[in-house]
C-alpha cells in the first residue's frame, strides 16, 4: 500500500493533495484534491503488501515525477519512507535482487531523502551507497525506534530473538529497556524457506516478551512463537 502525504506550514502530518489511483487496466496514476495546493515537504510511504509491492513502486515513480513537476520552488523536499526495503532478503547469493531494486529506485527518481526502518542487513546502505543515492538515506535500527518511543515499550519483561540472525538486533533492544534476551533457534526447510519449527528454553506465560526480528512478510515466526511456547 502506497499512501501521499504532507508536512503543513506547523510541521503537522497532513494528507497530500495527491491520491494513489488506478485505471481499470491497470495502470497507476495520480489524483488532486484541486482546492489545496503543494506542501513544501511531500512524502511518499510504501507498506508493501502481498501482490502490491510492485504497483506501490511504480506509483511512486508517478508521484515523484508529478511532485517534481508541478512545484517549482528551490525549498521544496520529497521524502520516500519505506518500513521495509523492498529486496532485502535478496542481499546475498545467487539472485541479488537487492541490488536490483535499490538501482530502480535510484535511477528513475529525483526524490534523494530516503527513510528506511531496520533493513535486513548493512547491504541496503551499501548497495545506494554503490548506486550515489546514499547522501539523503536515513536508516533507523530498532533499538534507536525504542529509544526514541520509550513509552509505547514500557512493561516489556524479556526481549525474544526469534532465530541466530536476529539475537543483534534483539540484544540492541534488550539493552534499552534493561531486559533479559530469550533467544529461540528456528529450523527451516532451506528448499521450500518454510519455518518447520522452534527450540527454545522454558517461557513464564505470565510475562510480556516483545518479539525483536528483521523481516515479516507472512507473519508464521509470530505464529510458530504462539502455538509452540504457549504465549
Amino acid at each position: 500500500m502506497i499512501t501521499f502525504k504532507a508536512l503543513d506550514a506547523n510541521g503537522e502530518l497532513i494528507n497530500s493533495k495527491m491520491k494513489p489511483f488506478t485505471y481499470p487496466a491497470g495502470e497507476v496514476s495520480i489524483k488532486f484534491e484541486d482546492s489545496r495546493e503543494f506542501e513544501k515537504t511531500e512524502l511518499a510511504i510504501i507498506q508493501p503488501e502481498s501482490g502490491s509491492i510492485h504497483n506501490d513502486l511504480m506509483g511512486f515513480q508517478v508521484w515523484d515525477d508529478t511532485s517534481w513537476e508541478n512545484k517549482y520552488e528551490d525549498d521544496h523536499n520529497n521524502y520516500r519512507i519505506m518500513p521495509y526495503m523492498p529486496g532485502a532478503r535478496e542481499d546475498r547469493g545467487r539472485v541479488f535482487g537487492l541490488e536490483t531494486y535499490v538501482q530502480m529506485l535510484t535511477n528513475t527518481s529525483g526524490t534523494r531523502s530516503i527513510i528506511v526502518f531496520d533493513p535486513h542487513s548493512d547491504v541496503t546502505e551499501k548497495m545506494f551507497y554503490k548506486w550515489g543515492s546514499a547522501g539523503g538515506l536515513k536508516i533507523f535500527s530498532p533499538a534507536q525506534l525504542v529509544r526514541q518511543r520509550p513509552w509505547a515499550f514500557e512493561g516489556y519483561d524479556y526481549v525474544i530473538a526469534p532465530d541466530e540472525g536476529a539475537t543483534e538486533r534483539a540484544q540492541s533492544v534488550a539493552d534499552v529497556l534493561g531486559v533479559p534476551v530469550v533467544q529461540v533457534v528456528k529450523a527451516r526447510d532451506f528448499e521450500t524457506g518454510k519455518i518447520t519449527g522452534l527450540i527454545a528454553p522454558e517461557i513464564d506465560d505470565t510475562k510480556k516478551y516483545l518479539v525483536v526480528d528483521d523481516l515479516c512478510d507472512g507473519g508464521r515466526t509470530f505464529t510458530l512463537l504462539s502455538d509452540n511456547l504457549g504465549l
